[in-house]
């Protein structure tokens, strides 16, 4: 099978991506109605899923150039190289540090809805 769906010049949409945007959707939108079904506004749900796309994948892109994975592209070839750190279309994230990343997307969310409701 073919990783690639379909290329329009220099952007080509991927079946991972897909996936895994898919699958933040889809929690996102079955949070949203547990969330609505016990009373919660399900658009925080929808403001985090925001933060924790954008904060995990600079999260695993971070991981990526501080890190030395096998294949030796790292940390020393992009201190050698440091324009190609923002060419993430040529590859280089870590799925479990973007994990990471939602969660800090989380927590921040969270601590921004509590010292919300201490002042209100």
């Amino acid at each position: 099978m073919n990783p690639v769906i379909f290329q329009l010049g220099p952007f080509s949409l991927h079946w991972y991506g897909v996936f895994i945007v898919g699958g933040a959707v889809l929690g996102a939108w079955v949070a949203g109605r547990t969330a609505a079904k016990a009373g919660y506004n399900p658009d925080h749900v929808w403001n985090m899923l925001a933060w924790a796309l954008v904060i995990g994948i600079i999260g695993a892109r971070l991981y990526h150039v501080f890190s030395t994975p096998a294949n030796g592209v790292g940390f020393n070839y992009y201190m050698q190289h440091p324009e190609d750190i923002f060419n993430f279309w040529n590859g280089g994230f870590a799925g479990w540090a973007s994990v990471a990343g939602w969660w800090a997307a989380f927590w921040r969310s969270l601590c921004t809805r509590a010292s919300r409701s201490w002042i209100s």
